[in-house]
């Protein structure tokens, strides 16, 4: 009956405009309490077929209408059915039969079309007050700006200004309660980043077929057409701001993970904490990244607002870099976007955070296995570590890639750039860099892709490579791997050169 319902409720809004504002509004607008919301109801059954039905119908509600993808994010029944298909998407997004979780996906990704991003981020966020008021069979209201926390573009991720985080929330209980991202948050920023990571494949392709054809053609004129951003600038800057919001709230953290107590920080909090910083960093990457096909270095690039009309020519013709004729560099609104990134303190505040992370989280050199030697039982174990967070070492198993993470961006974004890589300089940021030159089993290639962001990072500026000049060597540092080929690093008195001597 209830499959046979919800089939009947589709066919009926159909193609018929003035069906879907009347019904829908029925179901937002007229719910007395949003906790019993029958499309919330529906959606929470566990049989597939009920919960595709109530998505798809929600779906062809909402379709190429933002008054009433608007209606969905601010009513309370909005808002609780919202965070009920976030719920659902993260259950069923490993099954088998998941037509659920990507008809969820689809109807997510068809918000962000209408660029309302912030308004999600913020719908989806349910405050210790929200859930009081439903336990007390209270309307859960929608969320208000005096539900969000103070600064630009923090909307929707819950900020302390306690410099003292273990010692605050010591002192006061109900803090525990207050999570800086919901789990419903960090799904959808699960969703965010794989749209972004699928545009952003998309769009390299078409650049890439651009570059190869006669750019006066049919074709070149239609592969144009397709080369779009995938969220608008004024989303891009909420992600950045957002980001800054979260890295501050995990600054936080990190410095308390030595001090008594902290143990009794949540899994959930951690959990939530550290997967959002992540996934907002794996947006990043993807948003500072586009491969144009040109080596080198020039002042004029993107991001810059020195550069010239002629860099930035959005057709493919042929323009002068360093008396080399080149195709253009990146699409314009990659620019825009580099620009709008920077603007927000994107690497300011990833210098922050990558500084206090690597005094905070030890690096991690495992020994080098031995072949004749059979692992020993319970070799894994992160996940005796991930659920045990009164250790330190338990504590900084859920930030294992954020160095790698953040080292990548801040080399996408100092990529022939001139404005970014002296704002590296600025607020020194080249030594934490260096510092990263290591290996890490934490973090997988942080070596690697430190030596690539550096390489960025220093060329053609004159200034920074004055700095990494004048720094001299104080030790050696030893690896297992020359321990297991017994040989020693040191470093030589009369040069200050590092050597390797034998065992």
């Amino acid at each position: 009956m209830l499959r046979a319902g919800i089939q009947a409720l589709s066919n009926l809004v159909t193609g018929n405009e003035t069906s879907k504002d009347h019904i829908w509004e029925s179901f937002l607008e007229h719910e007395t309490d949003p906790s019993l919301h029958l499309l919330c109801t529906l959606a929470a059954i566990e049989d597939e077929a009920i919960v595709f039905g109530t998505v798809m119908f929600c779906f062809n509600c909402i379709f190429e209408s933002k008054e009433r993808s608007a209606l969905l994010l601010s009513t309370p029944a909005g808002c609780v059915l919202l965070r009920q298909l976030a719920i659902v998407s993260q259950e069923t997004c490993n099954k088998e039969n998941r037509q659920s979780f990507e008809m969820i996906y689809k109807l997510f990704d068809h918000l962000i079309n209408f660029d309302l991003t912030r308004t999600i981020l913020g719908a989806l966020r349910q405050s210790p007050k929200k859930s009081t008021d439903a336990e007390n069979n209270q309307p859960t209201q929608p969320p208000t700006d005096s539900d969000m926390p103070s600064g630009p573009g923090s909307e929707g991720v819950e900020e302390t200004n306690d410099t003292n985080t273990a010692d605050s929330a010591q002192r006061d209980p109900k803090s525990e309660n207050h999570l800086p991202l919901s789990s419903e948050q960090v799904t959808f920023l699960k969703m965010l980043d794989s749209r972004i990571y699928v545009w952003h494949e998309k769009q390299q392709r078409l650049w890439n077929q651009l570059s190869k054809v006669d750019p006066s053609s049919a074709e070149a004129t239609t592969l144009r057409s397709g080369l779009e951003p995938t969220l608008s600038l004024e989303t891009v800057g909420f992600l950045t701001d957002t980001f800054g919001s979260i890295s501050k709230l995990t600054i936080d953290v990190l410095k308390t993970l030595t001090l008594p107590g902290v143990g009794k920080r949540s899994v959930e909090d951690l959990s939530n904490l550290s997967t959002g910083v992540l996934l907002l960093l794996g947006c990043f990457s993807h948003l500072s990244q586009f491969e144009d096909g040109v080596g080198g270095h020039s002042d004029a690039v993107p991001g810059d607002e020195s550069a010239s009309a002629k860099d930035s020519n959005p057709d493919g013709q042929p323009l002068t870099l360093n008396n080399d004729t080149i195709k253009t560099t990146v699409p314009p609104w990659f620019t825009a976007q580099h620009k709008a990134m920077v603007e927000h303190n994107l690497v300011e505040n990833a210098i922050e955070l990558l500084r206090q992370a690597d005094l905070s989280l030890a690096r991690v050199v495992d020994p080098v296995p031995n072949a004749n030697s059979p692992a020993p039982l319970g070799a894994n174990s992160d996940s005796t570590l991930l659920s045990n967070t009164s250790t330190e070492q338990g504590q900084q198993m859920f930030f294992k890639g954020l160095k790698r993470d953040i080292v990548r961006v801040v080399g996408n974004m100092s990529h022939r750039s001139r404005n970014v890589q002296d704002r590296i300089r600025g607020c020194n940021g080249l030594i934490v860099m260096l510092n990263q030159c290591n290996i890490d089993d934490s973090n997988p290639y942080l070596r690697e892709h430190a030596i690539l962001a550096l390489k960025n990072i220093l060329a053609g500026n004159l200034e920074n490579q004055a700095i990494i000049q004048e720094l001299e060597p104080i030790d050696a540092v030893d690896h297992p791997v020359l321990r297991e080929a017994k040989v020693s690093a040191q470093l030589d008195m009369e040069t200050g050169k590092p050597v390797l001597k034998k065992i």
